[in-house]
């Protein structure tokens, strides 16, 4: 997926992906949305995530993922909603 350098935006909520796997790994770096919240991933990959710099709105509702996110606030300048 992160050859995808054209996508802005990318919402896969409510798909019930992951089955206890991780936050896929090679996410389209340019996103400024993404939104991940009603899924069932076990842990967060946040590496991809953290190379985000455009990354203005992230969204993930899961207890198990919620503290990885947190500590990325501190990388993504561009972060304004989570």
């Amino acid at each position: 997926m992160n050859i995808m350098t054209s996508l802005h935006e990318l919402d896969l909520s409510n798909n019930i992906l992951g089955g206890g796997t991780w936050i896929p790994y090679n996410l389209p770096p340019n996103l400024q949305h993404l939104n991940l919240a009603s899924n069932s991933f076990a842990q967060a990959n946040t590496y991809s995530i953290s190379l985000m710099g455009s990354l203005h709105y992230l969204k993930s509702c899961s207890q198990s993922t919620i503290g990885k996110f947190g500590r990325l606030v501190g990388q993504l300048s561009s972060l304004t909603t989570m």
